[in-house]
């Protein structure tokens, strides 16, 4: 069954998409020029939202196509009918195979970033891809980042051709193809189907021009800026502690500490050598307990944790002298929320787990600083690296159980975590928040 007009949804679908496409253009070109950073995390987040996007349009829209009635075919020349059916179903390809390989080369690209359509929906990664080899995810992905260049290119000159098809049909051959898409009362001018055209045309060329303009991304917009994922109270990059000796990676105490100090406790300052060894009791971590670290990268805050860490605790708020705490932390548990990134934080890029599957922490002095605040210096051996942290944490004890929680803030590069690309600071910021919170009971 054949019909004078397209249905509204076909109508409805075609615009939409037409006006996607146009916009993704020029943001393709926008997103090769964005500078490094949050501008270009913003550009990405974007372009891969429209594609998806456009990728869901475009099924449906195929749907309708074979489920509703359409016109019949306008008769034309041996070679433009083939080359019309040859540009019509490339169409389709395209607005298919360009979000499928720029998704897939988002899913096995080393830098590991999650998808948020619009900076709301979370997007899954690419089918099977997770679990591959890194050798072969390598190959995967250039393969693919080629394939969506190609095909983009190939599908800007598709899009120019049904444009310029459709101007050929309205001008030249007087033909009122136009009209058939358009959702408009038939007695409006066949002009005001040109200018829509001609409109969409212009668009698509501007956006692709603007584009290639060194330095000019619509990133910045407030339009344009989509909510990376923030799953914790991180949403932005933690600031370095401005009492940190970017040197030593370590805290100088402040005066505030200082005047603090005489508050430790008397019988441990005036002689802890009177208390015995045996008046330092072990305590056992809770199952529960929580050990997080909080980075970002390009502005998008990554909320982790380590869900294999145990901690040899002998502490007696009495003895802080002869109080010690060792905290050993298996690093292949490190859990962000996604598969890909945590896979990647065990590469050598990172921390390296196959030749160094453990970071410990041991303190070398607990000092109170009043109330049910401590500071504990202590040193990390992290990646064949030994440096100094410190951290502060507050603990709460009640006859046998105790709560502590605490903080503390080291520099990833002075522990090597971050190799090549990933070293910049730029995009990936040094200091990264470490926050643990457990319970304990006396032995």
């Amino acid at each position: 069954m054949t019909q004078a007009r397209y249905s509204k949804t076909a109508m409805l679908l075609h615009w939409v998409i037409a006006g996607a496409l146009a916009f993704q253009f020029g943001l393709g070109e926008a997103f090769e020029h964005a500078p490094r950073g949050k501008a270009l995390f913003d550009v990405a987040q974007f372009h891969k939202s429209i594609g998806i996007t456009i990728l869901i349009l475009t099924i449906a829209r195929l749907a309708v196509r074979f489920t509703r009635p359409r016109p019949a075919p306008l008769g034309d020349k041996g070679w433009a009918e083939r080359l019309a059916s040859v540009v019509h179903w490339g169409l389709y390809a395209f607005m298919i195979f360009a979000p499928l390989t720029g998704w897939l080369a988002v899913t096995s690209s080393k830098f590991v970033i999650p998808t948020y359509l619009f900076g709301v929906m979370p997007w899954p990664d690419f089918p099977l891809v997770s679990g591959m080899a890194e050798v072969a995810k390598a190959s995967l992905h250039e393969f693919a980042e080629g394939a969506h260049g190609a095909i983009s290119k190939l599908g800007l000159l598709l899009f120019l051709l049904h444009v310029a098809g459709a101007l050929r049909h309205q001008f030249l051959l007087k033909e009122p193809l136009i009209q058939r898409m358009l959702p408009l009362p038939a007695r409006l001018s066949p002009f005001a189907g040109s200018a829509v055209i001609i409109a969409l045309a212009a668009a698509a060329l501007g956006l692709l021009v603007l584009g290639q303009r060194p330095g000019i991304a619509p990133s910045a917009n407030a339009a344009l800026a989509v909510k990376p994922r923030a799953t914790g109270p991180l949403a932005v990059p933690p600031e370095a502690d401005p009492a940190a000796d970017p040197a030593t990676n370590t805290v100088a105490p402040t005066e505030k500490d200082a005047a603090e100090e005489p508050l430790s406790n008397a019988t441990a300052a005036a002689d802890p050598a009177a208390i015995p060894a045996d008046a330092i009791p072990r305590w056992q971590v809770a199952p529960g307990g929580r050990l997080g670290f909080e980075t970002a990268w390009s502005g998008a805050g990554i909320d982790g944790r380590f869900t294999g860490w145990s901690a040899d605790i002998r502490f007696n708020p009495d003895a802080l002298a002869k109080s010690k705490i060792i905290v050993t932390i298996d690093l292949a548990t490190a859990d962000t929320g996604d598969g890909e990134r945590d896979s990647t934080l065990k590469g050598s890029d990172f921390f390296d787990t196959g030749s160094h599957p453990k970071a410990v922490w041991t303190s070398s002095s607990i000092k109170a600083l009043g109330g049910n605040r401590y500071r504990a210096d202590g040193t990390l051996s992290l990646r064949g690296v030994s440096k100094s942290v410190p951290l502060a944490f507050t603990l709460d004890l009640k006859g046998k159980e105790a709560r502590a929680s605490g903080t503390a803030s080291l520099n990833r590069t002075a522990f090597a975590v971050g190799q090549g690309d990933y070293a910049k600071t730029d995009e990936i910021p040094d200091p990264v928040k470490i926050s643990f919170a457990f319970r304990a009971r006396r032995d």
